[in-house]
C-alpha cells in the first residue's frame, strides 16, 4: 500500500504558489475534469460521514448531493458484502494507505450496480489523516457478464458432480441423494439455505426419503405429505415447480415458531410421471428467477437418473434372484424326477439283462429284447431332457482331457453295430489306426455327438451302408458319418438342427424320436467352439459332419483293446452293497450272481457300517439316496472310522448329474455305476478293482 502526503483534490493551492509549476497544474486540471466526467466521486471526513459528490455519483445512485451528504456509504449498502469486508478496508484506510476492491452498491430506486472502487486518505501538512477521497467507476455490466460466465461455469460443474454420483455403483439410494441435495447446497449464486430434501411418490402420498437439518419436528410434520397438500404436494400434483418467498398460506405444514424462509419445490419427473420431489429452503423474500428455475430442472432429471437406475438395478437383482431360485428348483425337480423314473428303470432294464441270459424260447427271448429296447429308448429320452436342461441354463461345463479320437470313434462305432448288422447295414471305419489321432478335448462330449449322429445314420438307412471318417487340419478336427438312407428335402434341412423337430410326422411314427438330439448335438458343438453341418439328397442319402477345434495331445504308450478284460473267477471276492430299495437289492443279487459273486446287502448306510465293523469286504457298493443314513454320510464315516485302510467304495446311484458324481469323489468314492446298470458296466468295474486287490496283494 501507498501512503499519500496530499489531497489531489485539494492540490490547486499548492501548485499555484509555485509558479514553475504552472504547466503541472495545468496537465492536473485536465486530469481533474476527466475524472469527474467519467467517475463517481465523493470525498468524506474522517469519521466517514460524506462531505461532497460529483454528479455522477447522484446519476448512478440516483440520490441527490443534499440527501447523501452527512450520511456515510452505508446509505448504499446492498447487503452483498459480509462486515469483515468493510472491517479490513478500514483498517487499511486508517493506516493511511490505499484500498482498491469491487463493491455492490443498492441505489435509491433498490436497483444494485458495482463499482471498481479507489479509496486514499487525504492528508494535512502534519500528514494526519483528514479524510477520504474516492474515486469509482462503474462495472455493473462487466461484472454482470462476469457473473454469467462463472454461473455457467458453475451449472456445468453441478450438473457433472450430480452425473459422476448417477453413474456411481454400489451405493445406497439415500446415500447418492443426500450427496445429490449438497452439491446443490454448494452451489453459491443459487443463495439456499443448506436446509432441505428429496421426498419420493408412494401412490398418492410423498415419502420423506431424505432430509438435511429440517429438524425432528419438520421431519416428523412431513414424513408423508398428501399429493396436492402443502407446497411439495402442490408441485407432485402439478408437474410444475412451486416457488414461495416467504412463510404463506400455502405451507399447510407448520407451527409457531418456524423461521421465516422460502422455497424452490422442484418435481422430479420420469416419461411425464413425478415419482419425487426436491424441497429447497430459500431465504426470507428470495424472489423466483427463471435461470435458477431451469437449472434446478435441469438437475432434477439427474435425480430422476439416479432413481431409476437404482430401481432397475434392484428389479435387476430381485429378477435374478427369482431366475437363480427357479433355476435352482428346476434342477432340484429334474435332479428328484431323474433319481425317480431311473430307479424303477434300473429294475426293468436289469431284469431283462438276467432273463436274456435265462432259458427262453425264442418268442420269450423276442419279448425281453422289446423290453430291453423300450428302456434303452426311455433312457435317451431322459438323458436328452437332462442335458438340454444344462445347455439352456448355461450348466453344461467342458473338459480338456488327452484322448484317443481313433478309439473313441471305434467305441461309438461298436455301440451301434448290433443294430446295424440286424438291419443289414455295412457300418465302416475308413481311416487307419494311427498316433495322429491324440488330441486334448472333451471325449465324453464328443463321443455323445458322434453316437448320435451314427445312431441316426443307422436307423434312417433301411439299405446300404454307413461310414465314418477323420479329418485333420491345421488343429481342425472334422468328423464326416455319411448314410445311404431316406435323405432330406430343401424344408427339412432348414430345420433339421431346431428343437424338437422331425423331418415330417411320419418319420416320428416310423423312426421314433423326440426331436432333441440334433438340437443337443448342435449346442455341445457350438460350446466346443465348433460348429455342425448336414448335406443330403432326397432318397439318395446324407452326410452329417462337425468340426471342433482340438489341440494336438500326447500319444499313450498303453491303448486297451475295446473288448473287456475279463477276470476269470471272481468268486472269491466279498462285496457289500447298500442298497435300500427291495427290487433293486433283487437285481444287484442277480447281477452280481452272474459274476459268481455272493453278496452281502444293507438297507441303509447305518447297516452297511455295522456289517463293516463285523466282518471285512473287498468291494463297496454305495446307494446314495437311503433312509436313517445316506451314502454320502456312510461314506464320511467309514472313512473316519478306517482312515485309508477300508475297501474301496463305488457309488451305485441314479443320481447322474456331474455335481452328484464330483461329490460321490470329494469324500472318498473310487468310481460311480450309474442306474440303469448296465451289466457290462458293472462287470468292468468290478474286474477293475479285483485287479488292484491283486496287485496290492
Amino acid at each position: 500500500m501507498v501512503s499519500l502526503r496530499y489531497s489531489p483534490l485539494s492540490t490547486d493551492k499548492y501548485l499555484m504558489d509555485d509558479k514553475k509549476n504552472h504547466g503541472q497544474l495545468i496537465q492536473l486540471l485536465g486530469i481533474k475534469n476527466a475524472l469527474y466526467s467519467s467517475a463517481l466521486i465523493s470525498e468524506t471526513d474522517v469519521s466517514g460521514k460524506i462531505t461532497s459528490v460529483n454528479e455522477i455519483f447522484e446519476k448512478v445512485s440516483k440520490y441527490s448531493s443534499e440527501e447523501l451528504i452527512g450520511n456515510d456509504h452505508r446509505i448504499l449498502n446492498s447487503g452483498e458484502h459480509e462486515k469483515s469486508f468493510f472491517q479490513e478496508m478500514w483498517e487499511t484506510l486508517k493506516k493511511g494507505n490505499i484500498w482498491r476492491g469491487e463493491i455492490k452498491n443498492k441505489a435509491k430506486d433498490g436497483s444494485f450496480y458495482w463499482v471498481d472502487s479507489t479509496i486514499f486518505p487525504k492528508l494535512n501538512e502534519k500528514k494526519e489523516i483528514i479524510g477520504f477521497i474516492s474515486i469509482r467507476y462503474e462495472v455493473t455490466e462487466r461484472k454482470h457478464q462476469q457473473e454469467i460466465i462463472l454461473q455457467q461455469k458453475t451449472e456445468t460443474e453441478v450438473l457433472n458432480k450430480l452425473l459422476l454420483l448417477d453413474h456411481s455403483d454400489n451405493r445406497d439410494l439415500n446415500l447418492k441423494l443426500k450427496d445429490s441435495l449438497n452439491i446443490l447446497f454448494e452451489t453459491p449464486w443459487l443463495k439456499l439455505l443448506n436446509k432441505g430434501g428429496v421426498f419420493l411418490v408412494e401412490g398418492n402420498y410423498l415419502k420423506l426419503t431424505v432430509s438435511n437439518k429440517l429438524g425432528e419436528k419438520i421431519e416428523n410434520l412431513c414424513d408423508k405429505v398428501e399429493k396436492g397438500s402443502c407446497l411439495c404436494g402442490r408441485a407432485f400434483e402439478q408437474s410444475e415447480t412451486i416457488h414461495a418467498s416467504c412463510v404463506d398460506e400455502r405451507h399447510e405444514v407448520t407451527f409457531d415458531g418456524i423461521s421465516a424462509h422460502g422455497h424452490y419445490n422442484v418435481p422430479i419427473k420420469y416419461q411425464d410421471n413425478v415419482i419425487g420431489v426436491i424441497v429447497l429452503y430459500l431465504p426470507h423474500g428470495h424472489q423466483r428467477k427463471e435461470q435458477e428455475v431451469l437449472f434446478l430442472e435441469a438437475c432434477s432429471e439427474i435425480f430422476s437418473s439416479i432413481i431409476i437406475a437404482h430401481r432397475s438395478k434392484v428389479e435387476l437383482i430381485e429378477a435374478r434372484d427369482k431366475a437363480i431360485m427357479a433355476e435352482r428348483s428346476k434342477s432340484e425337480f429334474l435332479a428328484n424326477m431323474s433319481h425317480e423314473i431311473r430307479t424303477p428303470l434300473n429294475g426293468i432294464m436289469g431284469m431283462a439283462q438276467v432273463l436274456k441270459d435265462s432259458q427262453l424260447d425264442e418268442k420269450q427271448l423276442k419279448l425281453i429284447e422289446t423290453i430291453d429296447s423300450c428302456g434303452d429308448s426311455l433312457l435317451t429320452i431322459l438323458n436328452d431332457v437332462l442335458d438340454i436342461s444344462k445347455i439352456e441354463s448355461g450348466n453344461m461345463e467342458f473338459e480338456d482331457l488327452n484322448f484317443d479320437l481313433y478309439r473313441c470313434v471305434e467305441e461309438s462305432i461298436h455301440l451301434s453295430s448290433y443294430r446295424a448288422s440286424q438291419n443289414g447295414i455295412n457300418l465302416i471305419f475308413e481311416n487307419k489306426k494311427s498316433n495322429d489321432f491324440w488330441f486334448r478335448g472333451d471325449v465324453t462330449r464328443i463321443r455323445q455327438v458322434l453316437v448320435n449322429l451314427i445312431t441316426n445314420a443307422v436307423k434312417f438307412t433301411e439299405k446300404g451302408s454307413v461310414s465314418v471318417q477323420i479329418e485333420s487340419l491345421k488343429g481342425l478336427v472334422t468328423i464326416k458319418v455319411k448314410d445311404t438312407g431316406i435323405g432330406l428335402n430343401a424344408e427339412q434341412l432348414n430345420k433339421i438342427f431346431n428343437a424338437f423337430s422331425q423331418a415330417d410326422a411320419s418319420t416320428t411314427r416310423k423312426f421314433g424320436g423326440t426331436g432333441l438330439g440334433l438340437y443337443i448335438c448342435k449346442r455341445l458343438v457350438e460350446g466346443m467352439k465348433g460348429e455342425i453341418n448336414v448335406e443330403s439328397r432326397y432318397g439318395v442319402g446324407s452326410t452329417f459332419s462337425f468340426s471342433i477345434p482340438l489341440k494336438v495331445g500326447e500319444a499313450e504308450s498303453v491303448n486297451e483293446p475295446i473288448s473287456r478284460q475279463k477276470v476269470s473267477n471272481l468268486s472269491h471276492l466279498k462285496v457289500l452293497v447298500a442298497e435300500d430299495n427291495s427290487v433293486n437289492q433283487m437285481l444287484v443279487k442277480l447281477l452280481f450272481e452272474k459274476l459268481g459273486i455272493k453278496i452281502m446287502i444293507a438297507g441303509t448306510g447305518q447297516e452297511a457300517l455295522d456289517l463293516l465293523h463285523k466282518q471285512s469286504f473287498d468291494l463297496i457298493f454305495m446307494d446314495i439316496q437311503m433312509p436313517v443314513m445316506d451314502g454320502i454320510e456312510a461314506t464320511k464315516e467309514i472313512k473316519r472310522l478306517h482312515g485309508e485302510d477300508h475297501p474301496p467304495i463305488i457309488a451305485m446311484t441314479a443320481n447322474v448329474f456331474k455335481e452328484d458324481r464330483e461329490q460321490c469323489k470329494s469324500v472318498g468314492m473310487v468310481d460311480f455305476v450309474a442306474k440303469p446298470i448296465k451289466f457290462e458296466e458293472l462287470e468292468d468295474v468290478v474286474n477293475k478293482y479285483s485287479q488292484n486287490l491283486k496287485k496290492s496283494a
